[in-house]
Formats: structure tokens, sequence, C-alpha cells
């Protein structure tokens, strides 16, 4: 496909979200039946009728009118309710009347990315025991965008094709009071952080899950962003663009084999997922954004560096919130993927840079010949343990493991590192010298002889290296490096540069 076919493609996949009927009224995706809104906060409320239509929306106790522009488009806005419910939410215009009935007030979440994220609670390793929790959650909501046509390794239909150009990737979806039966279909992270907030806040909880599986994420990024941005990634036939990870490209490519003039689009394509799955849910007011990505960008480790503040400044941009918190998770750990290492650490810099912008680290609960470890109960806990910490304040609560500061050459062949959330710093099993790896002015990494935990403070000594340059820890795509701090939770992969 040429690049102007893609954007052209693009641009009419964000005007199939708009009304066509003069007597419509659209709203975000999420507005239904049993909706949770977000507490405590001025409620802005976006839609689209005819133009000049007058629309007057009702909620609890407060009523405001406002008159749709000349494209349509209308915003209303809502004094800040605390938590509670259930609230009828109405609209009307001189046409229409519509209703939701069962609304609460609480808190909303979105959770994004690939596979890991989209995995369900039925196949996760607690499955059986997470179930039964789901049976007494009357207090969390699901709202499941699911993939209509899973991204496997198959050869895709004309029809299919067709309804991907289309815009109709995701399925239509509605918010869902938490039972075992729709839980058990529901992203296992988003379900066990939305588990742990409504338990932890005592209030509702609003999770929606759009995650695709292998999605890139320059799919998640809108098209203007990316072009403006980062051009390359909009450079002609994108399945032949060597700035986007090959896998995701081959995929494409085997979906697509019955495309011989190569005029229909994919889901990996750069900005595709962004109409199809963000622009329904645009407007939907969120308290933060939960995401698990990478495996399809790993390889294009230095690229990577360069979307993930776009994705984050377009979705910013998109709900017009500059401090929306994104709380991701770090790749896990594989033997077979000897780029993670380097991604891992670019990721744990990037989370370190970025505005509100907070990571977990995933790598000890990794599976060393499979992409998508089963334990994904305590990646749920730890993302609910840092937004606990960081944007609900409850400081009380370790947020994260063990982060370092600074490397320090304090003597021949020694070198001292310090460490941020490190009380009770210690390693999980047997401390292993051969975790930290040190090198000298030729770059060449061996391992530590000896290792000395002060306090905050790790102490590594190498009788080969008398004037350390770098030093690394878990430097491996499969990991067993165990330091933790009092809360259990691990420290990253890292690499620093050594001061002397």
């Amino acid at each position: 496909m040429k690049h102007i076919s893609l954007l052209t493609l693009l641009f009419l996949l964000w005007n199939s979200f708009t009304v066509t009927s003069a007597q419509s009224l659209q709203l975000p995706a999420p507005f239904s039946d049993g909706m949770v809104l977000q507490r405590n906060q001025p409620l802005t409320i976006k839609g689209k009728t005819e133009a000049g239509t007058a629309i007057k929306v009702k909620l609890d106790q407060q009523t405001q009118s406002t008159t749709a522009d000349t494209q349509g488009n209308f915003t209303v806005t809502l004094a800040p309710l605390p938590a509670g419910g259930p609230y009828e939410l109405t609209f009307e215009t001189p046409q229409i009347s519509r209703t939701f009935h069962n609304v609460w007030m609480g808190e909303v979440w979105l959770c994004s990315g690939q596979s890991n994220m989209e995995m369900r609670l039925r196949d996760i390793a607690t499955a059986q025991q997470d179930l039964k929790m789901a049976e007494k959650m009357p207090r969390v909501h699901l709202y499941n965008m699911e993939s209509a046509f899973p991204v496997y390794a198959q050869i895709w239909e004309e029809d299919r094709m067709k309804a991907i150009d289309q815009g109709n990737f995701i399925r239509p979806a509605q918010w869902k009071v938490c039972t075992p039966e729709d839980a058990a279909r529901f992203s296992a992270i988003g379900f066990h952080f939305a588990r742990l907030l409504a338990d932890s806040l005592g209030c509702h909880v609003g999770i929606i899950s759009n995650a695709v599986g292998g999605s890139t994420t320059e799919g998640w990024i809108d098209s203007t962003s990316l072009s403006m941005t980062v051009p390359e990634m909009l450079q002609s036939d994108w399945r032949k663009n060597p700035n986007i990870m090959r896998w995701a490209r081959d995929r494409a490519d085997y979906n697509l084999q019955k495309d011989k003039q190569r005029k229909h689009t994919h889901p990996y394509a750069p900005g595709y997922l962004y109409y199809a799955a963000i622009r329904p849910i645009a407007g939907y007011p969120l308290r933060g954004v939960l995401w698990y990505q990478g495996e399809s960008n790993a390889d294009l480790v230095q690229m990577h560096e360069r979307l993930f503040p776009l994705l984050e400044k377009s979705w910013r941009s998109t709900w017009n919130k500059s401090d929306l918190p994104f709380y991701f998770v770090q790749l896990s750990s594989i033997s077979t993927r000897p780029i993670w290492p380097e991604f891992r650490n670019s990721q744990r810099l990037l989370a370190e840079s970025l505005p509100q912008t907070y990571m977990i680290v995933s790598s000890d609960v990794g599976d060393s010949l499979d992409v998508h470890p089963k334990n994904k109960r305590i990646v749920g806990q730890r993302l609910a343990h840092a937004a606990l910490h960081h944007t609900y304040g409850n400081t009380q609560l370790v947020p994260c493991g063990p982060q370092p500061v600074k490397a320090t050459c304090t003597k021949v062949g020694e070198v001292r590192i310090e460490f941020t959330h490190a009380q009770g710093l210690r390693f999980a099993g047997i401390p292993d010298p051969a975790f930290f790896e040190v090198a000298g002015k030729n770059g060449v990494f061996v391992p530590a002889r000896q290792i000395k935990i002060e306090g905050n403070n790790l102490i590594i000594r190498s009788n080969r290296i008398t004037h350390p340059v770098q030093i690394r820890y878990g430097w491996k795509p499969f990991t067993r490096a165990s330091l933790i701090n009092r809360a259990g939770f691990p420290c990253s992969t890292f690499r620093l540069e050594v001061e002397n």
C-alpha cells in the first residue's frame, strides 16, 4: 500500500466514527448502562450530533446545556461527584432523549498493549482461584474490547480484509459487572489491578481492555503524530519498511497472502489501532493507563525510544489530559530473545525520564521458553501497588523494586551502587556475584567476584577489572537475578556508567 493510501485509509477510519444521521447522538463507545465514570474531578463529556442542535445533560442533581458547533461537536462539563451511585445519566435534544442506567462514580482505567496484557484470566496459572474471587466483586466493572479477528498465523479471505479496512476489527463492547463468566474472558492483569483498587479504595472501579496480540507501538499512535515526529514510519509500503519490526511485517504478509494488489491494511499497520481501538473511546474520562507492550518492537530499541514517548503524547492529547499517568510493565525474561536485556534497560531509562510514567518489573516471573508467562496475578498486583502509591498518595506502599541511581568506583576493582526504594535490600535466593558484570575501557564485561550489601547500597568487587567503567545487572535474556527490597519487588535489569 502506498504512503498516501495508508493515510487516506486512516482518515476514512477516523470519519467512520462520525454521525451520519441528523437524529443521531454520538458518544464515546463506553457510554452504556452499568458504566463507571471518573469520580472527584470535573466530568467533561464530548460528543457529536447535528450541527446547531441544543443538548441538555443531566446527572444526579446537575443539568448542563450547550449547543453543537458547526461540525456537530459538543462538550459539557459537570461538577465533580464523589464515589457513589447508581445514577441515571440523560442526554436530551429536541429530537431524541437517551438515558443510561446504573451509572456509578468511581475509578476508570484503560489497559492496553499486546498479548501479555490481552491474556485472559482463564488462561493464567492461578485461574482456578482467581475465578472464585470473581464471584464476589460487584464493585468491579469490565469493558472488554475484544478483537473480532485475532491475528493468528492464518490466511485471510477477502471479507475479513475488507472488514478490517472498514475499521471493524474490535467487537462492540458493553459494561459488565464482574462475574466469573465475564472475568474469564477479560485481561488477567486488568482484572487483578481492578480487584486491588476496588478493595483498597472502597469504590467502584471500571477497567477497559483493548489490548491486541502482536500489536506494535506505532499501531497505537495517530498518523498525524507519526507523520510529524517519525515520518519514516509512514514511508511507502509499510510491510517493506525496515523501521517496523520484521516479525510484525511477516505476520501481516502471511495474513494478507491473498491481497495480490497490496491494497488492504492490517491491524499492525502504523496508526491503525489508534483509529480502530482508541478513537472509539476517546473522550471517555480516565484516571490512567496500564500498558504492557514491546515484544513487537524490541528488535528496534532506538526506534522504540522515539515511539513510546510519542504514544504517551498522542493519548494525552486525545484525552486533553497532559498529566494522564502511564504505568507500564517491563518486558519479562525469555531465553530466546538476546536483545531483551538492552530493551529492558531502555524501558527503565524511559520510565526515569518521562513525566507521570512508572514501570513495574516482571523479569522474575518470566518463562525461559514462553513469551507469554502465566503468572499474571503478581503483575496486576504490582501495577496496583504502584498506582496506589503514585496516583492515590498511599506512600506507605512500596511502589517498585530497588532502582539504581549511581555507580561509583571507590577503590581499585570496587564499585559502589546506590539505590532508591531499597529498604530491606536483599537477594531472594543465594547471592550470585555473576548477576553483576563489570567492564573496563575495552567494553568487555566479566562477572563480578564478590557482592556485599551495605544498607541501601551494594559493593561489587572484581579482581579482573581494576578500573571499572561500566557495570550491569541481570543482563541475560532469561535472568534469575534476584535483588529485591522489603516488599519483595525485584530490581530491573540495568547498565550504569561508573563514576570515578
